[in-house]
């Protein structure tokens, strides 16, 4: 599988090392009648969609995407029956090892009704849940409607890179994390992956099990 950064492919190793299938911008989705939107991930196990995204690349226009393809009048659907409109986009930023005691925490956005989008901090467990924490914090306008100015860096911080909560992280999704921040990359912008790392993930490619499951 060939990423367009390699932040994604350090976020699709998560997943794979998780043994979450996901699809890689499997489509080309029309949110608005002069908006088209790829979204980077869909993750079976959430049933939602994931846009990866470095705090420098949260652009205006990347924030009106987003938050139409949940609040606006052409939301994403999800992936599997019964076909209903997803009820959220994780924004993925940076990846840092998680020491004990911590929990990381991504950015969930969702529907608020009348055309609006709130974050809420979540986290995910092994079994694929996705746990919430707290009120939802910011609101964007979700009609797609394109800002007059890009949010501002503090803001993208928060969004990207939400600080990690006290808490118990499962054992797999630390090591997850652990390998995926230090994956690195060839000169040809391939990723070295470890003995140890490969040996969870042979199994698996483009996302999915190499085998059919019985």
């Amino acid at each position: 599988m060939i990423f367009r950064s390699h932040l994604e492919a350090k976020w699709a190793l998560i997943f794979d090392i998780l043994g979450w299938d996901t699809d890689y911008e499997p489509g080309t989705y029309r949110i608005t009648p002069t908006m088209a939107y790829v979204p980077d991930f869909y993750v079976h196990p959430l049933k939602m969609w994931a846009e990866v995204k470095g705090p420098p690349f949260l652009s205006r226009e990347s924030i009106a995407k987003i938050c139409a393809s949940v609040a606006g009048n052409n939301r994403l659907p999800i992936r599997s029956e019964p076909f209903t409109k997803s009820e959220g986009i994780l924004v993925l930023g940076d990846i840092t090892p998680v020491s004990p005691g911590e929990l990381p925490v991504v950015s969930l956005i969702r529907d608020l009704g009348d055309k609006k989008a709130g974050i809420v901090d979540a986290s995910f467990d092994l079994s694929g849940r996705l746990v919430t924490h707290g009120e939802v914090w910011h609101v964007f306008d979700g009609s797609g409607r394109v800002a007059s100015r890009r949010p501002p860096r503090s803001l993208a911080d928060r969004i990207c890179n939400p600080p990690k909560r006290r808490g118990d992280c499962h054992r797999a999704v630390s090591f997850a994390y652990k390998a995926a921040s230090s994956l690195t990359f060839d000169s040809a912008g391939y990723a070295v992956v470890p003995p140890e790392v490969n040996a969870l993930t042979a199994s698996r490619w483009a996302g999915r099990p190499v085998a059919s499951r019985r």
